[in-house]
């Protein structure tokens, strides 16, 4: 699942389908072709307001709604300490998941 952060609190709804063709490459490019970032903690996302102050916001209540509204079976993990650790927190919220170190 790719972040769409073109229109606030849209997080987490832009799906991009992968299929070989689309994953060929992807050792040479990484999950920069998933819109991905290591920044994007979905617990604590930071969000500037109207006002051009940055707010700290917990948006994991939407990915686990879409989640479970995609009928997603597991989340695979893989990455550094940042990464497991939020995918671990999911885990504590009843998201299956499965991790693998980068």
């Amino acid at each position: 699942m790719s972040i769409n952060r073109t229109v606030p609190f849209t997080y987490f709804t832009y799906i991009l389908y992968l299929n070989p063709d689309k994953v060929r490459h992807i050792c040479t490019t990484g999950g920069t072709i998933l819109g991905t970032t290591n920044k994007g903690n979905p617990f604590q996302l930071a969000i500037t307001n109207v006002a051009g102050e940055t707010e700290l916001h917990d948006v994991s209540d939407k990915v686990v709604e879409n989640f479970k509204r995609l009928r997603f079976d597991c989340l695979i993990a893989i990455g550094g300490d940042g990464s497991l650790k939020i995918a671990y927190d999911f885990y504590k919220k009843g998201i299956p998941d499965f991790h693998g170190p980068a």
